[in-house]
């Protein structure tokens, strides 16, 4: 269930970051940015599903030939705007309905921004835009993963996982694509069917991770943050107590004891890891 996602970049008065992979070859416009928010930090995009707001972003799912996209035999389905319902493509950008996504269906979100020839290759023109960009950047998510009781393919494993958004411009699930080179960290990922547990792994050359898990939130929503630190060059994964504000700004104090300061006492009942740091060795977070 994904009710409310924010992304952050930092603003001219942080470290500058370079940016990231896209796609592309058509001409875009340029899109104005949001207002500075006057913090360390602002507000690039924003999604509320009770709310039905979305902020500088677009909902796309592997649907291509559905109203959007394309498909043919050789590759399969492209990316393709999501329906609002999410569970198909549609002919225009929707806004994602306030609804449960089912085992064995995904969803993409990107930038608002357009492609340009920053991007590279891209399949599908009309449905080609930009990840979230930059070496610095905060992912904050409010949602929850409830058992539906499936045990088919890939049944009650759900999963909130960032691709470089050179993979599903290309294919995602083909071998026509650069991953797994260019990069995919998965923050919250159910492993088994029905597990209680959700693990955070990176997957670079070479890549990363450990036993340690987070409780899966099944029965009430968390917030969590997602914190890439160029200067640290690092990568902190955290609960966040239930009052965090998503607000439009955010200062340096409270992304900083984020990425370094104690974990929290619990979380849940089961009283589990509440935070995870990842050190990017001789790679680099572009």
């Amino acid at each position: 269930s994904p009710p409310t996602a924010a992304v952050g970049n930092a603003n001219a008065n942080a470290p500058a970051s370079p940016a990231p992979a896209a796609s592309s070859s058509a001409p875009a416009p340029k899109k104005p940015k949001p207002a500075a928010s006057g913090q360390a930090w602002d507000r690039t995009s924003y999604y509320s599903a009770e709310a039905q707001t979305a902020e500088n972003l677009v909902f796309l799912g592997n649907y291509g030939g559905q109203g959007s996209g394309v498909f043919d035999t050789t590759w399969g389905n492209s990316l393709s705007f999501l329906n609002a319902a999410g569970n198909g493509g549609a002919g225009s950008s929707q806004v994602l309905s306030n609804v449960d996504i089912p085992s064995n269906k995904e969803f993409s979100i990107f930038s608002g921004e357009r492609c340009d020839e920053s991007c590279g290759f891209s399949r599908a023109q009309d449905v080609a835009y930009k990840g979230f960009e930059g070496a610095s950047k905060i992912f904050l998510f409010n949602f929850k993963m409830p058992m539906d009781g499936q045990r088919g393919f890939n049944g009650d494993m759900p999963a909130i996982w960032a691709l470089n958004a050179a993979v599903p411009r290309a294919a995602q699930y083909s071998g026509c694509s650069c991953w797994p080179k260019c990069g995919e960290f998965d923050f919250f990922e159910v492993l088994a069917k029905g597990d209680d547990k959700c693990k955070s792994t990176v997957h670079l050359a070479p890549g990363g991770g450990s036993s340690d898990y987070f409780p899966r939130p099944t029965d009430e929503y968390v917030k969590a943050a997602v914190v890439f630190d160029a200067q640290a060059g690092g990568v902190a994964i955290r609960f966040l107590p239930a009052d965090a504000d998503f607000a439009k700004g955010l200062d340096a104090a409270t992304v900083q004891s984020w990425v370094s300061g104690p974990a929290a006492s619990a979380v849940g009942a089961g009283k589990k890891l509440a935070s995870s740091l990842f050190q990017i060795a001789g790679g680099s977070l572009a």
